[in-house]
Order: structure tokens, then sequence, then C-alpha cells
């Protein structure tokens, strides 16, 4: 029996939502509400676009932003993103750039829903200028538990001002972990599971390959290694008759142990099969064939071959039972 381990990480960071604004407005998905049509509503404006100062979010490109100032009074608009789905996810992460032009009459706040109706903050808002005209913030704010593995999940920019400036934001997303999934296979092929860590695998007779693949989101990883199992390699060859089924075999070791056994597959034909003859109990080994039927292999017989080829034993197990006939032969390899 062997243990199987994957290692490495635990989770994969997926981006779970990610806008650019570099659209049409509204951006597709999102809402916006609040405010006047070109006034102080949320809208896209395009790279360099002056009010105060000429404005370059962090990539210079297209961004999204509410202006309290041509108003000439109070006012609250917001900006809401589609619908989240953070099945299977934890610890989502929202990331953003930003300019918070403020006197001090302004408030802007990050919030979360799982509704679309009932609003939380996340993450302490914002009151005082953050960021300057070209040199945006950039804000790394935790959802928080209460939103992990929730199928439905949005969030918000909220802007109440009187008198005051404006919220430019570009680039949101959100990252989230997701725990990958394993798959095991083999080859030769008989070995799957799903587990991380398989345990007390059984050892196969030949070498084999285990190859595990994580999966999570849209990222995948795989690895594999070749177990060679601790012993002698041998080869059975069965020259069948027109009964193969009825033939069997065993191989035992000093302390009676089966370390390997079988019986051909296919009438009237050779079949070889590769077997590893564990050494635990030294390198002594008992061999029988038998015949369920009694007659042997008629006009066939068997041979135990090293890999090389070269006959360690054989015998034409012709009109009886068992073979070697007693006493059991015994082998040394060495």
């Amino acid at each position: 029996m062997i243990d199987l381990t994957a290692t490495g990480s635990t989770n994969f960071t997926q981006t779970v939502l990610n806008e650019g604004f570099n659209g049409v407005n509204p951006p597709a998905g999102w809402v916006i509400a609040g405010g006047m049509a070109a006034v102080d509503e949320w809208t896209l404006q395009p790279d360099g676009y002056t009010y105060d100062a000429e404005l370059h979010s962090n990539d210079a490109s297209q961004f999204i932003m509410t202006n309290n100032d041509p108003v000439g009074g109070s006012s609250s608009t917001s900006l809401t993103s589609p619908a989240i789905n953070l099945t299977g996810y934890t610890g989502a992460v929202l990331d953003f750039y930003h300019y918070f032009n403020s006197f001090g009459g302004a408030i802007g706040a990050v919030q979360a829903s799982t509704d679309g109706t009932n609003w939380a903050p996340v993450g302490a808002g914002y009151s005082a200028s953050i960021g300057t005209a070209t040199d945006w913030d950039h804000a790394q704010i935790a959802l928080g538990t209460g939103y992990d593995n929730q199928p439905t999940v949005y969030v918000r920019f909220q802007f109440d001002a009187e008198f005051d400036l404006y919220w430019a934001v570009d680039n949101v997303s959100i990252l989230a972990s997701a725990p990958p999934a394993f798959s095991w296979s083999s080859a030769p092929a008989g070995f799957t599971s799903n587990v991380q860590n398989p345990t007390n695998v059984t050892v196969t007779t030949v070498p084999v390959t285990y190859t595990v693949l994580a999966t999570a989101g849209g990222c995948s990883a795989s690895a594999s290694v070749t177990v060679n199992p601790a012993g002698h390699l041998a080869v059975m060859r069965i020259n069948t008759d027109a009964n193969a089924s009825q033939i069997s075999w065993e191989i035992k070791d000093a302390a009676n142990a089966t370390v390997a056994s079988g019986s051909p597959v296919g009438n009237n034909q050779q079949v070889n099969q590769l077997v590893c003859l564990s050494n635990a109990n030294g390198n002594c080994y008992t061999l029988k064939l038998t015949d369920s039927f009694g007659d042997g292999i008629i006009g066939g017989g068997w041979e135990l071959r090293t890999t090389g080829g070269q006959t360690i034993l054989m015998d034409s197990f012709s009109g009886c039972s068992a073979s070697p006939a007693n006493p059991d032969v015994d082998t040394s390899l060495r």
C-alpha cells in the first residue's frame, strides 16, 4: 500500500468580476441610479477629461465619474454592479482605482448586498480627498465572510454630496479564492480518485504512473509520479488452449504470502503478464498453476521468464490438474 499526496496551493484565486469601463454608458449589467443626466449621474468619461484638472486613471483609459459640483446643492447617486456568483468562493476582495475629490461635504461609500435591496458598508468609506488627478488611489477592500459562498452578491459605489466635487472610478474587479477539485488517474488504467491525498492505494505488480489534475474555475494544473514496486520483475507466459478460463496461477513467497496471481484471458493464444514479485520476505518463491477441469493445457504450456527473455521455469502442463506436479517447484530470484 502507498499514499499519494498532491501538494501546492490549497486555493486558486479567480477574478469573478472585471470591469474597465471602456465600453458604452451605462456599462453592461451595471445600474446607475440617482442624479440627473448630463449633470451629476455616473457617466463614462474619456482619458484626459478635464473638470478642475485633467484626469488620468491608472491605465490612462476611459473611466466612470459622478460630479456633484454642477448641481449647486445636494445629490445622491449610485453605481451598482451586476449580480456576482460567489458559490464555492471565499475571501472575496474588491479591487479598484479611484480619485475622490472633496471639499469635505461628500461621502463615498462602498457597499455590498446579497439581494440588491439591503446594503451594508464594506470598508471605511471616504469623506476626505484621496488620490490625485493623475495618481489615483488603489483600493483593495475585503468583502468579509458574510459573502463567502453566496450565489448572488452585488457591490455598489454610493456618492452623497452637497456643494462638493466628484468621485471618479476605474478598473473594478473582484478576486476570490476557490478550492481546487482533484482527479487522479493511472497509466496503465485502473486507479481513479477524487480525493486530494488518497491513502492505502494498492500497489500493482508493474510500474504505474499516477497523475493528479487540479482544477478551479478556468485554471488547471497537473503532476505525475511513477511508482516502481519493490521486488523482481518477471513475465508469466501461458500458451492457452480452447479453455483459457480454466487456468489460474499464483506465486507465493517464503512466508506463504501470495505476491502475484492471475488467469489468462483469450483462448488459443500466447498471453504474457508482467509481474513484480515482492521481496519483503526474501527472494525465494513457489509457483503453481491449476486447471479447474483437470486436463491441463492441451497443446499449450507455460513459462516463467525474466524480462530479458530467459526461461526460469516451464512445463507443457498436459493431462493433469496442477503444474508443476507435486512437490511444488521452488525458485530463487536474485
